[in-house]
């Protein structure tokens, strides 16, 4: 629950901020540590600039498994797009 009030108030307090500086805050909380029983995973579309991450998937059973199945599924739906994910911790 700590975690959870803690997240809620990073990305608060991040609204002010500029995005790359909310990325930056989203990667640290996550570099502390893994939020339930697996790794955490960001999910990240491959663009014209470069890799942008557009999710945290963290508090499944296997949020590696969940992360592939959700790109798989964007990719479906927008084929000119191409999802990955990494880890976040």
């Amino acid at each position: 629950m700590k975690k959870a009030i803690l997240a809620c108030c990073l990305l608060l307090a991040g609204c002010g901020n500029s995005y790359d500086r909310q990325i930056k805050t989203i990667e640290w909380f996550f570099s502390l540590g893994k939020t339930g029983s697996s790794q955490d995973y960001m999910l990240i579309k491959s663009g014209l600039f470069g890799p942008d991450k557009v999710a945290v998937i963290f508090g499944f059973m296997d949020d590696g498994q969940f992360c592939n199945e959700i790109a798989r599924m964007y990719m479906d739906r927008y084929p000119a797009n191409s999802y990955y994910c990494a880890p976040a911790n």
